[in-house]
This record gives C-alpha cells, sequence and structure tokens, in this order.
C-alpha cells in the first residue's frame, strides 16, 4: 500500500514537473518572441525619431529656400514694375510733345487758310485792276490817238450836221470844235491822273502781294520744319511705343514666367508640407501603435511573470511536499 502511495505520488511529480516544464519552455520561447518585439518596436521608433528629425529639417531648409526664391522673384517684378513706369513716364511727354506739335501744326494750318484766302483775294483785287487797267488804256489810246475810229467818227457826224449852214453856223462850228478839242485836250489829264492813280494801286496791291507771298513763304517753311519735327516725333514716339511693347511683352513673359515659379514653388511647398503633415501623422501612429504594444508586452510579461512565480510557487509546494 505504501509502495502505490509512493509510485501514484512520483507519478504526480513527475507530471506536475513536466507540465511546469513544458510551460516554462512555452513562456521562456514567448519572453524571447517579446523580446525580439520590443526590440523591433525599438529599432522602429530609433526609425521613426530619425524620420522625425531629418524630414523636417529638410522641410524646414527648402522651405526657407523657396521663400528666399519668392523674395527674389517679388523684387525682380518690383523692380521690371519700376521700369515699365518709367518707360510709360517717358511715352506720355512723347505724348504730351506729340499734342503740342499738334496743336502748332493745326495752328499753323489755320494761319497757312487764312494766308491763302488773303492771297486769293489779293489776285482777284490784282486782276480786277488789271482788267481796269488795261481797258482804260485802251479807252485812253482810243481818245488821243486822232486817227482812231471814235475820233474820225465824231468829225464825220459834226461835217455832215453843220455842213448847211452859214457863217453863224461855222461859228458855232467852230465854237464846238474848240470845245471839242479843249475836251479832248482835257481828258487826256484826267486820264492820265486815273493811270497813276491804278498805277500806284498796282504798285501798294503788288507790294502787298510781295509781303503776303514772304510772309506765306515763311509760314510755309515753318510749316515744313514743324512736319519734320512732328515725322521725327512720331517715329520716336513709334519707336517708344516699339520698346514699350517689347518691355511690356518681356515683362508680361518674365510675369508669367516668374507666376508659374512661383505658383510651382508654392505648390512645391505645399505637397512638402503635405507630406510633412503625413509623416507626423505616421509618427503619431506608430508612437500610438509602439506605446499599444510596449503596454501589451508589459501586460504579457507581467502575466508571464505572473505565471511563472505560480509555477515557481507550484514548483515549491511540490518539492515541500516531496
Amino acid at each position: 500500500m505504501k509502495n502505490s502511495q509512493t509510485t501514484s505520488s512520483n507519478y504526480y511529480t513527475h507530471q506536475t514537473i513536466s507540465s511546469w516544464g513544458a510551460k516554462k519552455i512555452e513562456y521562456d520561447e514567448r519572453i524571447k518572441e517579446l523580446e525580439i518585439k520590443k526590440a523591433d518596436l525599438l529599432q522602429q521608433k530609433q526609425a521613426v525619431e530619425q524620420l522625425k528629425k531629418k524630414p523636417l529639417f529638410e522641410v524646414q531648409n527648402t522651405a526657407e529656400e523657396l521663400q528666399i526664391n519668392l523674395k527674389i522673384v517679388q523684387e525682380e517684378y518690383a523692380s521690371l514694375g519700376k521700369i515699365l513706369a518709367g518707360e510709360r513716364e517717358k511715352s506720355r511727354g512723347i505724348e504730351r510733345e506729340l499734342e503740342t506739335c499738334k496743336k502748332n501744326n493745326r495752328e499753323l494750318e489755320a494761319k497757312n487758310r487764312s494766308a491763302q484766302a488773303q492771297i486769293i483775294e489779293k489776285d482777284r483785287i490784282l486782276s480786277r485792276y488789271l482788267c481796269e487797267l488795261l481797258i482804260l488804256k485802251q479807252e485812253v489810246e482810243k481818245l488821243v490817238n486822232p486817227s482812231s475810229e471814235i475820233c474820225q467818227n465824231i468829225k464825220n457826224s459834226l461835217s455832215l450836221l453843220y455842213s448847211n449852214e452859214g457863217s453863224k453856223d461855222t461859228q458855232i462850228i467852230e465854237k464846238d470844235k474848240e470845245d471839242w478839242a479843249f475836251t479832248s485836250l482835257k481828258s487826256p489829264v484826267l486820264v492820265e491822273k486815273d493811270l497813276q492813280r491804278l498805277q500806284k494801286q498796282l504798285s501798294e496791291t503788288q507790294d502787298l502781294y510781295r509781303i503776303t507771298n514772304n510772309q506765306l513763304q515763311s509760314l510755309i517753311e515753318k510749316t515744313a520744319r514743324q512736319d519734320k519735327e512732328y515725322m521725327a516725333i512720331k517715329s520716336r514716339l513709334q519707336e517708344t511705343r516699339n520698346e514699350f511693347g517689347s518691355i511690356s511683352n518681356s515683362i508680361m513673359r518674365n510675369s508669367s514666367e516668374k507666376d508659374f515659379q512661383s505658383k510651382s514653388l508654392l505648390v512645391e511647398l505645399e505637397e512638402l508640407r503635405k507630406k510633412r503633415d503625413e509623416q507626423e501623422m505616421e509618427i503619431t501612429k506608430l508612437e500610438q501603435r509602439y506605446k499599444v504594444s510596449l503596454k501589451d508586452i508589459e501586460n504579457d510579461l507581467k502575466n508571464a511573470r505572473e505565471k511563472i512565480l505560480e509555477l515557481i510557487e507550484g514548483k515549491s509546494k511540490v518539492e515541500n511536499e516531496l
């Protein structure tokens, strides 16, 4: 009986020791796995910390570089704006000069039209005086020349009128002849006075015509000079407009390029910020996972220690019982 109890006790002890050894091996393997997992998590944490430091520094440097580039672009844009403002001011000055020249040209054209009208009027007056002078000359020649047709007609008329009268009539005829001779002698004097008067008027008109012609010539020369100045200013204005257009096109092109660069830099900066936010979120998630995993490992270690302690206590009890 005693041998059977001893055998059963040894069997129970052997079974207990075997189960404790198996559990101990299992828990040792579990502890090793947890240690490996912990080491992996520590390595991941270190990698995350390095990743957190390095990309953020690079992102900060990239953002600073982008801000510097953006500042340079803004300064270049401001300088181009100043150049454009200067060119606009020059263009406005040239346009003011052009308006002044146009105004002077209009005034000269008005003076030219007035002078031409005066010349036309004076030419008309001169032509009329010349015609009157020619008519008067012809009349004087007819009156002064005794062999003219008018004199012959008058003589014939008087001869026919007084051919059949007596001495009294002859005296009358002689008296009429004297009166006619007096009239004939007096008319050339008056005609000469009229001729002198017309010649004087003609001379004055010619002088006035010559003065007006000189004024017109000076106005024409002045208008020609103004036209040359106007064409020169117009060509300068066209050159300035072309230069202004080229500068505007270059400024627009540079502005579009700078805007594109600024937009691309801002897009890159936004992408880097998004990447940084994603990395921070990933780091936060990894930290949370690390904390959860570390807590799980600590709980597993705690449970494993408790079970090991229970096994040790059970072993101690078994040994004490043995």
